[in-house]
């Protein structure tokens, strides 16, 4: 349990501002505890936690960082000054 326990706070921290996939972490969590208080052998706890660790490890932030957009280069101005 304390592994799943990493796997979250790990995944917590690498999705970063992604609500969305945060939200599917939390599903994926309670799927996982769900399975091993169902678990009736520990076989199947540890075939539970294993399931939920690497779904949890799986799991991707659907944001991609875009990349900032550069501004176009402007050419130079010939310069202004007067000839006399």
């Amino acid at each position: 349990m304390a592994s799943l326990s990493e796997a979250i706070k790990s995944k917590t921290a690498e999705l970063g501002d992604d609500k969305e996939a945060k939200k599917k972490l939390v599903e994926l969590a309670e799927q996982a505890l769900a399975a091993i208080e169902e678990a009736k052998t520990q076989d199947a706890v540890d075939k539970a936690l294993q399931d939920a660790l690497t779904s949890i490890n799986n799991l991707q932030s659907d944001t991609k960082e875009e990349p900032s957009p550069e501004e176009p280069a402007r050419p130079e101005e010939p310069s202004k000054t007067r000839r006399v």
